[in-house]
């Protein structure tokens, strides 16, 4: 059986500065040859020492060109964990996707962090 490839797709982590100070940028990255049609944020969230805290923004990013960027969430720099799921369409097929970042707080100063390279952040996951 073959397996389908994922949606060549990146999250990139920018620690703010000045008044934002300990806040994060994440920008979705297009890393694949093909336009990105539509990237919706799902879900998202902290794994925090007493639980774990949700959101559900269904926020929407359209036409992300092949090498593209663009500002997808802001966040506060809490837990242990942040993460996102997407809903990506791209060349008439959509992947559900997880980018998990590990102790976004320890990563400061090593700028970008980004989700599915070593070593700062975990990889992206197809959801099932």
């Amino acid at each position: 059986m073959l397996q389908e490839q994922l949606i060549d797709c990146r999250i990139a982590a920018y620690a703010e500065t000045g008044c934002r100070s300990g806040e994060w940028s994440f920008y979705l990255i297009n890393a694949s040859t093909q336009r990105i049609d539509e990237a919706v944020l799902t879900r998202c969230g902290h794994d925090l020492a007493e639980g774990c805290e949700t959101r559900l923004p269904n926020l929407r990013l359209r036409d992300i060109p092949p090498g593209g960027r663009a500002l997808l969430w802001r966040d506060a720099d809490q837990g242990d964990r942040l993460w996102l799921e997407l809903s990506v369409c791209a060349a008439q097929r959509r992947q559900d996707l997880l980018f998990e970042f590990q102790c976004l707080c320890q990563a400061r100063g090593k700028l970008p962090a980004v989700a599915d390279q070593e070593p700062l952040t975990a990889s992206c996951l197809p959801r099932h």
